[in-house]
């Protein structure tokens, strides 16, 4: 009888405890696979998804058509590695799917593989019920050409199960908006797959869903309307649109139907100076917030010649369908003016009110039997041009003066009226006077003097902020604020298409917010400012933000493989994120380059690491990818490396009479590593328990030798 040493006992006895733990670990691992697919049509691609794998651990499909059977010696096989919500998805091709019946799989899973899970596959027969299956939103309405909608298709059987696994499509009926599928094309557990869907012009669009592995089309129907940029402003002040006539009218919304008054004084009184608002707008009533004509006003019932109106004026873009004429209409009688407004190109566009004008004519203090200027009034304009307006003896001849310059001559009608339009005035105070002149232009009297102020200055953006600007995340909030030249009556950014106000939280200070897009990529942004007078102020591209951010991390680079005794040492440049940092790295390895079946995860972002207990004399091929802290890895492997580890066991050196093992330059290795397996084991892949086990053989060494002394 052999007497075993107590150094060969502790060994012993430490290995039979990992190698149970380890098997532990692979039977609770695999009693957790489970597997969905659902049933399919012959002739098109089947998607099989199995969940509950360890995050980067292989998983093996062994597939058999009908004419097959379970024969172990034909069958299809295929490999996947469990990504990060623990769940690995195998497409079997169209061509193999290619007969009726019942297919046969078999999941193989764990360090050894063994079979974990066996099935069948219907194909044939679709288990999807069109007429419960829905598209959600039924209805939704886009602002701007580039906006995106997102509609979800919600796939269930007969009793309202989900149907997972099922291959879907998201179709327009027209043509006239693109569609991208959101993580895929493959229905979830919950029965849904999503779709983003761009409009490309104004207008309706109905999509239809469409089954591929059940060949069927499902009866709900999803409607998206894209109104463009005609109504957003009106939009962004929370009009209530109704879908129905938006999608009736297609590319029709937003034509301009005509003209509205707002912002009207109660009461109007002979002489006074009052302000009020035009808006151009569509068959809906929303603002054409792109209108850019002409209009012209006129009175239609009352005394033309008792009404000073505001002369022609174009809007513009920057107007955003609407504009206020600013103290420059006034009525030098009482009565009852009917005013209207019309578009010079289109005379069928127009829009009206009615002014109601009481109390006496006002009387400047002047000479008795002076001119008196009725327009304008002490004040403001936004207007360099201004019609100066009065009565004075019928006939008179009269002499305008500015500043005491004088600009012309007219001469008053037989009822005593008398207007005389100026040319284009520079900024800054006016004062103006008439005076009634002899034959030989002697000033017989004068009228009191009117002292405005021409200010067309549109104003300016003295100073902006924006936070972030740079390296944006796709969807991170934006904060903007401005000073202005002066007090505002609106602010606007003008992003994408769509209108984002600011508000006032200061002296001319001003704020607004907007997200990022989605897609990486340089944007620009303009500010519409509007003062207090209706002047505006448009900045095309005054400021850019840059989002950078992608789920995208870099390819691991300069991959080398050193060869040691039973393993392999690796080592790669550290990968740098934008944003997200690399939290770790996983190793892939096997013995052909195209099949690198094998994966460990390392414990840290070292750029070094070894894996040990590798078959001496084989060659090994290596490829690594780096993992971020939310998980999204490399897109591609990079180079793939190989190295042939060389025989004579594992190498130890002694120190202070302890035999240990090496460890790695800038790396983790034996006893370094143990506290990061001890309190993540289920991370570390098979080649990290490989090396607890290690690990402890060594450490067992180092007691024995220790007791033993």
């Amino acid at each position: 009888m052999t007497r075993l040493s107590a150094k060969s006992i502790v060994i012993k006895m430490l290995t039979a405890l990992f190698i149970s733990i380890f098997l532990n670990i692979q039977v609770f691992a695999s009693s957790s696979i489970s597997v969905s697919g659902g049933d399919s049509l012959p002739g098109v691609p089947y998607y099989l998804k199995v969940n509950g794998g360890a995050y980067g651990k292989p998983v093996l499909l062994n597939f058999w058509t009908p004419s097959m059977g379970a024969n172990n010696s034909g069958g299809y096989q295929f490999s996947e590695v469990f990504k990060v919500d623990k769940s690995a998805i195998f497409k079997i091709p169209a061509e193999v799917m290619s007969e009726n019946g019942e297919y046969l799989y078999e999941v193989k899973y764990g360090s050894p593989l063994k079979t974990v899970k066996q099935g069948t596959v219907s194909v044939g027969v679709g288990s999807v019920d069109v007429g419960k299956s829905t598209l959600l939103p039924a209805n939704q309405v886009l602002t701007g050409v580039g906006d995106r909608g997102v509609v979800k298709v919600g796939l269930v059987d007969s009793k309202g199960n989900p149907v997972e696994g099922h291959y879907v499509r998201l179709i327009a009926g027209n043509g006239e908006a693109t569609i991208k599928a959101i993580g895929g094309n493959l229905s979830n557990s919950n029965g849904e797959v999503a779709f983003e869907v761009t409009m490309l012009k104004e207008g309706a669009v109905t999509l239809t869903a469409y089954d591929s592995t059940s060949d069927s089309i499902l009866e709900s129907r999803a409607r998206v309307a894209l109104l463009g940029s005609r109504i957003q402003s009106s939009l962004f002040k929370a009009s209530v649109l109704d879908f129905e006539s938006l999608a009736a009218m297609g590319t029709g919304v937003g034509e301009l139907d005509s003209f509205e008054f707002s912002d009207v004084p109660l009461s109007v009184k002979v002489g006074e100076d009052i302000s009020f608002k035009v808006s151009a707008l569509d068959p809906n009533g929303d603002l054409v917030a792109d209108y850019d004509g002409t209009v012209r006003f006129s009175v239609v019932d009352g005394s033309p010649l008792s009404a000073n109106l505001p002369g022609d004026y174009t809007f513009t873009t920057e107007n955003l369908g609407e504009h206020t004429f600013s103290l420059g209409t006034t009525f030098s009688s009482p009565g009852v003016y009917e005013v209207e407004v019309r578009d010079l190109a289109a005379p069928t566009v127009f829009g009206g009110h009615t002014f109601v004008v009481t109390g006496a004519a006002a009387v400047n203090s002047s000479s008795e039997g002076a001119p008196v200027i009725t327009n304008p009034t002490a004040g403001t304009y936004s207007n360099n041009v201004v019609a100066v307006t009065g009565t004075a003896g019928p006939g008179a001849r009269l002499k305008v003066f500015d500043n005491s310059v004088e600009l012309g001559m007219v001469i008053a009608g037989s009822s005593g009226n008398f207007s005389y339009t100026t040319n284009q005035l520079v900024d800054g105070v006016h004062e103006f006077s008439v005076a009634e002149v002899n034959e030989s232009g002697v000033v017989i009297v004068s009228s009191a003097t009117v002292r405005v102020t021409i200010d067309t200055d549109a104003p300016k953006i003295s100073n902006i902020a924006v936070e972030p600007k740079e390296s944006l995340k796709p969807g991170e909030l934006i904060t903007v604020r401005l000073m202005a030249s002066e007090p505002l009556s609106r602010a606007v950014m003008v992003f994408e298409g769509n209108f984002f106000e600011m508000t006032s939280i200061g002296e001319d200070i001003y704020e607004g917010k907007f997200s990022a897009p989605l897609e990486v990529g340089e944007y620009s942004v303009d500010v519409v400012l509007t003062d207090e007078l209706n002047n505006d102020s448009q900045y095309d591209d005054y400021f850019k933000v840059t989002v950078v951010t992608s789920n995208d991390v870099p390819t691991v680079q300069n991959l080398k493989a050193t060869s040691g005794t039973g393993r392999v040492i690796l080592s790669w440049d550290d990968v740098v994120t934008p944003s997200n940092p690399v939290t770790h790295y996983r190793v892939y390895y096997g013995t052909s380059q195209t099949e690198l079946i094998n994966a460990v995860e390392t414990f840290t972002s070292s750029n070094t690491w070894y894996v040990p207990n590798l078959t001496a004399g084989q060659t090994y091929y290596f490829a690594v990818v780096a993992v971020d802290d939310r998980g999204n890895t490399s897109s591609q492997l990079g180079e793939v490396v190989s190295s042939t580890p060389s025989s004579g066991g594992v190498t130890t050196v002694t120190v202070d009479e302890q035999e240990v093992v090496p460890e790695v330059d800038n790396g983790e290795a034996g006893r370094d590593a143990l506290k990061d397996l001890e309190s993540d084991v289920s991370n570390t892949g098979p080649g990290g328990i490989m090396a607890l086990m290690f690990v402890s053989l060594v450490l067992g060494r180092i007691f024995v030798r220790k007791a033993i002394v």
